[in-house]
């Protein structure tokens, strides 16, 4: 074999070779391309779910804040509605013509628990001539509202009984029962 066959055939063998290497390589990068492609979608599907779950609990708290302020506003609405009715059932009390009796009532109440001397009397002046029979020294006192107050001469101790002071007392039983007769289903 000649010098020049030698050379061609190293040559052949090297383009070989080289045309080996290269489909190696063409493949290696085809491997690697396939393997970035795959993490990249593996990685985008984590952070759209990541992205999902994220606006999922954004609505999520979103919804729950509007159901809650709904709620809140309709149990204003409710509680509104009560307080006017529990005004309205007052209002018709104080005109009613039982009420000089009620009036009555309340001041044999605190007449009876009253134990600090004698009394000063106070009513709403729209009142005093219903509690005149009563006491002769019943005195009106604008601050006074659908009730009688009772106070000690040095006015160190005094005794209510009005209608709102009886209706703030039972207010926690008598609001439940209040929205279930107004608002039941």
């Amino acid at each position: 074999m000649g010098h020049d066959e030698l050379l061609g055939a190293l040559e052949e063998e090297g383009r070989a070779e080289l045309k080996r290497i290269a489909d190696e390589a063409a493949a290696e990068v085809c491997s690697i391309t396939e393997s970035a492609e795959r993490a990249a979608l593996a990685e985008r599907a984590k952070r759209f779910l990541t992205l999902e779950n994220e606006i999922d609990a954004r609505r999520t708290a979103r919804v729950n804040k509007a159901l809650l302020g709904a709620k809140g506003a309709i149990l204003k609405v409710k509680h509104e509605l009560i307080n006017g009715a529990v005004d309205e059932a007052v209002r018709r009390i104080a005109q009613s013509d039982e009420y000089p009796s009620v009036l009555a009532d309340f001041y044999e109440e605190l007449l009876e628990r009253w134990t600090h001397g004698t009394p000063r009397v106070l009513v709403n002046p729209a009142d005093v001539a219903h509690l005149k029979a009563l006491n002769e020294t019943v005195e009106g006192d604008a601050k006074v509202s659908l009730g009688v107050l009772f106070e000690s001469e040095d006015g160190t101790v005094s005794y209510a009984n009005t209608i709102e002071g009886r209706i703030e007392r039972i207010r926690n039983k008598l609001l439940p029962r209040l929205e279930e007769s107004l608002f039941s289903e």
